[in-house]
């Protein structure tokens, strides 16, 4: 006997996720499979669930002993699925349980069949980044527990981004401090660039004695970025995907965090903030380079501006505590600081 959810059935509004997956998705021999195909095809295996989804609702059919489903796509933005039912031998009635209803953590880990599973925490594809999720799941729990105090999940994120910022401070410092040094001795690099530009082994050789002398790491700037990205991509799929947002007012105009800024007041000052900090960061790029970035907080501002206001509320906090650290870094650790030369140029530039 097949038992069928009906076409869209528990789908709220079939947006165009950035995040996670919309339509159909089943937990097949302990699998997650959100494919749909467009013909009547059979998915055998022991069925732990199959299930119709938006981003914040779901139905699911939780089968007892059924060994097939069937995800189908019924047109454009149309879906159905259902599940195989086997008849017992011993004349024992059908198990079939339905769920719907909106994707709430708790709700969902409760039932203990993994369906909170369908609350994407990975990277921006569906399950792809088990890092990312591991770290997101801690950091959900802390967002929450914030907010039992503060009661508004606008004052938590930006208390939540704030202990963040603070967290990582030794990563960023060594980072900015790298930058630095790699500033400072910038214009012996381009001197080595276009002395040696014919010939790149030489070019490498020269490079590394200019940084072992001078002890710089080239990449030390970048590497404690790297090491935070799990963090702030956990962040940012927590605020883009969780219901714990939808209808959470910040106060005035903001009214619902998980939907973008009526007036574009958010991103628009994030927009601004980001342009601060490139004049103020220190950058090892050409002028042509620097004025192309430029353009990077334009374009960040407008894809931004269809953002869950909750996600730019984070990445505005964010840069307001960069700006801040970067102004203590400079008045009061680098003011009088300077790389010092090497005692021996490391080239002669022969």
């Amino acid at each position: 006997m097949k038992v069928e959810l009906g076409t869209n059935f528990g789908v709220v509004e079939w947006g165009e996720g950035f995040i996670g997956s919309v339509g159909t998705v089943s937990l097949i021999d302990d699998k997650l499979d959100t494919d749909a195909p467009e013909s009547d095809t059979e998915r055998k295996g022991a069925v732990a669930w199959t299930a119709l989804q938006d981003k914040y609702f779901m139905s699911a059919l939780i089968p007892k002993g059924s060994t097939s489903a069937w995800p189908k796509k019924q047109g454009e933005k149309l879906v159905s699925t259902g599940v195989r039912m086997g008849i017992d031998p011993s004349g024992a009635p059908l198990a079939l349980q339905l769920f719907a209803g909106p994707k709430e953590f708790d709700t969902l880990q409760n039932l203990h069949i993994r369906l909170e599973d369908t609350i994407d925490f990975g990277w921006f594809l569906f399950g792809s980044w088990d890092m990312v999720r591991a770290v997101a799941k801690p950091i959900f729990s802390v967002l929450r527990s914030i907010n039992e105090y503060t009661h508004n999940y606008g004052v938590t994120i930006i208390l939540l981004t704030v202990a963040i910022k603070l967290l990582f401070v030794p990563l960023q410092y060594k980072s900015y401090s790298s930058m630095k040094q790699m500033q400072t001795i910038q214009p012996k690099v381009a001197a080595l660039q276009e002395k040696f530009k014919d010939d790149r082994d030489r070019l490498n050789r020269e490079l590394i004695k200019l940084y072992r002398d001078h002890k710089v790491n080239p990449v030390g700037g970048c590497l404690p970025m790297v090491l935070q990205m799990p963090v702030f991509v956990s962040l940012f799929n927590i605020l883009y995907m969780t219901i714990d947002l939808r209808q959470a007012p910040l106060g005035l105009w903001i009214t619902d965090l998980s939907v973008q800024d009526p007036y574009y007041i958010l991103p628009i000052i994030m927009g601004i903030s980001m342009m601060v900090m490139q004049k103020i960061q220190p950058t090892t790029m050409d002028p042509a380079q620097a004025k192309m970035m430029l353009m990077l907080p334009v374009v960040m501002t407008f894809l931004f501006i269809n953002f869950p206001a909750g996600l730019v509320l984070y990445w505005l906090t964010n840069n307001v505590l960069s700006i801040a650290q970067q102004f203590v870094t400079d008045r009061f650790f680098f003011k009088n600081r300077s790389v010092a030369p090497s005692t021996d140029e490391p080239s002669k530039l022969k």
